[in-house]
């Protein structure tokens, strides 16, 4: 079993976000299973920083409920 944790600070957020990892292997005469959890972090991007962007649905009236 193998744990992990990763931090990061990013200029645009205040605080440091925190990864957690969990991962676990069972081996057996032929075969290995391995298991893993973990949460990942993604800083937002210029455009999510600075754009608003909407998301525009239009209708396909051919369509039968």
């Amino acid at each position: 079993m193998t744990g992990a944790l990763r931090a990061d600070h990013h200029t645009a957020l205040s605080g440091v976000e925190t990864s957690p990892r969990l991962a676990a292997s069972l081996s057996g005469d032929r075969w290995t299973l391995r298991a893993s959890v973990g949460n990942g972090f993604s800083p937002p991007s210029p455009a999510d920083q600075f754009f608003q962007a909407g998301v525009l649905v239009r209708p396909n009236p051919d369509l039968a409920p």
